[in-house]
């Protein structure tokens, strides 16, 4: 699956807007395919031991989303004197819109040190469980 992954969206590019908006909405649509294959209802987690690669591959994601906001919040920087963006409502500079999604940016990596650290802990303890 991987390297379905690496056809469609090569590490080292082309990069586009458009690859990045598709790359996440398919990022999306795994995590909903995730949820739905995780029902009670469904008989995909038989064993135990199953639970360990998907919070390992969790735990990557969840790594990667620490990067991804830094960079994010690094290009919203950019926008702070840009006098081609606007704010779509009109009742503020888009500037301060701007550094507003930039703290929330900052706010959502502080968020993300804490979910990472119980996801790594959780992973270790998922390590240590299978079935006979």
């Amino acid at each position: 699956m991987s390297d379905l992954v690496e056809k469609h969206f090569p590490y080292d590019g082309p990069h586009s807007a458009e690859k990045l908006e598709e790359a996440a909405d398919c990022l999306a649509n795994l995590v909903r395919y995730l949820n739905n294959a995780t029902r009670p209802g469904y008989q995909t987690l038989k064993h135990v031991a199953t639970i360990y690669p998907i919070l390992g591959a969790m735990n990557s994601t969840i790594h990667g989303f620490d990067q991804l906001l830094e960079q994010l919040n690094t290009a919203c920087q950019r926008f702070v004197d840009d006098p081609t963006v606007y704010d779509d409502r009109g009742v503020r500079p888009a500037s301060d819109t701007v550094k507003e999604l930039s703290s929330h940016l900052v706010s959502l990596k502080k968020i993300l040190g804490g979910v990472t650290t119980n996801l790594e802990i959780t992973h270790l303890v998922a390590s240590h469980l299978g079935n006979n």
